[in-house]
């Protein structure tokens, strides 16, 4: 009892297939590669000046001064040309001491070396 395999005349037949559309997408008639030469593209002329972000300008009247550098901090892109650090915090806005040991910053009243 001979049976006819379907399945594998379906693959070979549908291999057959796909390898005749790779060679018409890949040869010309004549048997030779398509576009087998390669061209250099054309170079394209970058504007800088545009990737930069603005800076801010001079702050809005009605907006707080917190809100204000909380959006100069949002607006500042993480990998940018231009990005500085942020300024640093006022004197008044330091919590704790620093014992004479090198080690934490101690926070509290009173608290003595660790």
């Amino acid at each position: 009892m001979n049976q006819i395999n379907w399945l594998g005349w379906g693959v070979g037949a549908t291999q057959v297939l796909l390898c005749g559309a790779l060679a018409m997408a890949w040869l010309t008639p004549q048997m030779e590669i398509k576009n087998s030469r390669w061209q250099p593209p054309e170079p394209i002329k970058a504007d800088v000046q545009a990737l930069l972000p603005k800076q801010p300008e001079t702050p809005e009247l009605g907006i707080r001064q917190e809100d204000q550098l909380m959006l100069q901090m949002q607006e500042r892109p993480l990998f940018a040309l231009s990005r500085r650090p942020p300024p640093p915090p006022a004197a008044s806005q330091k919590v704790g001491r620093r014992t004479g040991r090198a080690g934490p910053m101690v926070q509290g009243q009173g608290a003595g070396p660790v």
